[in-house]
């Protein structure tokens, strides 16, 4: 468990300082008691390691449990094909450029 809060610290304050989380969910199929055990420790572990001007993220423990995994799984088409894509926005152009290829 401790190696395992020691490897969360990092990516939930980077996840923090990149998206400005204020919640953080962790879930997984270890179990409730060990999952609630690395819950405690690790919010612990944020308090420690978090610059004095923020404050931690609240951590939620999942109900997915061992469902987790194929959930997230089967997301994945839904986010694929309603999720906002850079690459058409990148692709768009002004409408006056629009109105110039008509034109010509």
């Amino acid at each position: 468990i401790a190696d395992c809060v020691e490897a969360l610290v990092g990516p939930v304050l980077s996840a923090q300082a990149l998206l400005d989380v204020s919640n953080v969910v962790l879930d997984g199929d270890l179990g409730t008691p060990i999952m609630q055990e690395i819950v405690a420790r690790l919010q612990t572990a944020l308090a420690a390691a978090i610059p004095e001007a923020r404050s931690a993220p609240v951590l939620r423990l999942g109900t997915f449990g061992s469902s987790a995994h194929a959930l997230g799984a089967a997301s994945l088409p839904l986010f694929i094909d309603f999720a906002p894509r850079a690459s058409l926005s990148a692709s768009a152009r002004p409408i006056a450029a629009l109105g110039e290829t008509r034109a010509g």
